[in-house]
């Protein structure tokens, strides 16, 4: 074919158009790609800066600024009207408020929250609580398992918190006179009472505030609020002195 045949036209009208385009599709390229990078940046950004925390519920459970909640993962903080309840929140409160809290081991619950390992810097909140004895260590698996553990372990060694007099007795220290014991099952949540001469008493029953058990002055007063005789008590009543 000739210089000026239809195809050599065509070929060079199809260079020209590729030549005019070429430079907007590099430009569009370019854009989409620092944005993609950029977009990537900030998440990470995002991720590694953490949530901001405005409140506290209780000793175990977190509120951000968007109001999500976050539960600590392993650990069971008393309630409010239990035996360190009080503490926990306090300590949980100046240890996380109005800063930002890096999660991991993110999960979730049945109550809509974040179940999580909680970090502000180095300091992992989940591991203070448990180690000050304000948190109960609830096992199960964690990338900080061991560390979780160890910190129970001290807890129970110091006697801290609820593991102190104050929270876990087998002497009423309030009123020695009020005697009968009330225990609650952790697994079932059963309630039952023993008082002396019932079976194990002296040494295995212990009353742990914390989770709402308690001291009674008569089966009555235990019944009331909830607690049965326990099996350990066979036919015996309780004699008050």
């Amino acid at each position: 074919m000739g210089a000026g045949s239809p195809h050599n036209k065509f070929t060079k009208m199809r260079k020209k158009l590729l030549f005019k385009i070429l430079p907007t599709v590099v430009l569009v390229f370019s854009l989409l790609l620092n944005f993609f990078l950029l977009s990537k940046n900030l998440g990470k950004k995002y991720i590694d800066s953490g949530v901001y925390i405005r409140d506290v519920i209780d000793g175990d459970t977190l509120v951000t600024e968007t109001g999500s909640r976050i539960r600590l993962l392993r650990g069971d903080a008393p309630e409010i009207q239990f035996c360190m309840g009080k503490e926990a929140k306090d300590r949980l409160y100046e240890l996380t408020v109005g800063k930002r809290v890096i999660l991991k081991d993110q999960s979730g619950d049945n109550f809509g929250r974040i179940l999580a390992l909680a970090y502000v810097g180095d300091d992992l909140i989940n591991e203070i609580l448990i180690r000050e004895g304000l948190l109960r260590y609830e096992g199960g698996s964690s990338s900080e398992k061991e560390r979780l553990q160890t910190a129970a372990d001290i807890a129970r060694k110091n006697k801290s918190g609820i593991y102190s007099s104050k929270c876990r007795q087998t002497e009423n220290l309030d009123n020695p006179k009020c005697v009968i014991k009330g225990n609650i099952d952790k697994s079932s949540g059963k309630k039952t009472y023993h008082f002396p001469g019932c079976s194990g008493y002296e040494n295995k029953v212990v009353v742990e505030k914390d989770i709402g058990e308690s001291w009674f002055c008569s089966e009555k007063e235990a019944k009331a609020a909830g607690f049965e005789k326990s099996q350990n008590c066979y036919n015996k009543t309780f004699k008050q002195n």
